[in-house]
């Protein structure tokens, strides 16, 4: 310790302020690297925690879409669980309805109905059965004279009349002279 402040007493003027200037400059070039150095890890912080905002804001906003959607989750097996209990109640209607449950004994006193009333117009049937959807299907044909219309007319209201769901397709008539052929598909549905 004496060694240096014997050098700094036996120092002239001018050596003394180049001495202090040479420490000044190394302090303010010391304290731009070390601002430069502080700066540079600040605007990388800065940028981390960015980042790491820019990630809170995702995951708040996915949780905000997962939130609505287990609602709207729980929104449908609500509405599942209401058209479940609607279709077993629609089931046991079917069930115990003479309109949509069609037996093959139902269908026979419907096609007797069909015979009884289609004797005046010549009809003639072809019955076939499907099983999905279950339904009987008629083609029915045949002829009148032209002064039986009234009786083709009844004959109509007939296929159309029993309880039971009757779905008439198409119907195809032409005249020859005298006489007016016709044929159509006639659909007797059923549900079980």
């Amino acid at each position: 310790m004496n060694k240096i402040t014997e050098y700094f007493e036996n120092l002239d003027t001018k050596n003394t302020v180049m001495l202090v200037l040479s420490v000044l400059i190394v302090c303010f070039i010391a304290i731009y690297y070390l601002n430069d150095y502080f700066d540079k890890k600040e605007s990388v912080l800065f940028r981390e925690k960015i980042n790491i905002l820019k990630k809170i804001r995702k995951i708040n906003s996915l949780n905000n879409k997962i939130m609505k959607i287990k609602n709207r989750n729980k929104q449908l097996k609500t509405e599942f669980k209401d058209l479940n209990s609607d279709l077993i109640y629609l089931l046991s209607v079917i069930d115990s309805s003479n309109v949509l449950k069609i037996d093959n004994k139902k269908f026979l006193k419907i096609l007797h109905s069909y015979i009884k009333s289609g004797t005046g117009v010549n009809a003639s049937f072809d019955i076939d059965k499907t099983k999905k959807p279950n339904k009987y299907l008629l083609n029915i044909s045949g002829w009148y004279n032209v002064e039986k219309f009234f009786d083709f007319a009844y004959f109509l209201k007939q296929i159309e009349s029993p309880k039971a769901i009757v779905t008439v397709e198409d119907i195809n008539i032409s005249k020859k002279k005298e006489k007016v052929f016709y044929d159509m598909s006639v659909n007797i549905w059923s549900f079980k």
